[in-house]
């Protein structure tokens, strides 16, 4: 059986008023999900962020979603340019 390619996704943290709390939660457009699966790929949504090396290393690929807020280019280390 030939491996399934895996897919990081980026996500975007927002937060619910789950029990009056405002608890963080994380959204990802269900169609970058469903189009990864349609041909075969497996999307994954890192949360943790201090298991990004563990995420890069299992990881075959990286869609960059964009969205409300922009992606930190430090994450990835790029610097920032104005």
């Amino acid at each position: 059986m030939e491996k399934k390619p895996i897919i990081l996704v980026t996500s975007e943290q927002d937060y619910g008023a789950a029990m009056m709390r405002f608890a963080p939660y994380y959204n990802i457009n269900k169609p970058y999900t469903h189009s990864i699966t349609a041909v075969g790929g497996i999307p994954i949504s890192p949360l943790a962020t201090c298991m990004d090396d563990q995420y890069c290393d299992m990881a075959d690929g990286l869609l960059l979603t964009g969205g409300k807020y922009d992606n930190h280019p430090g994450r990835y280390n790029t610097p920032l340019f104005r």
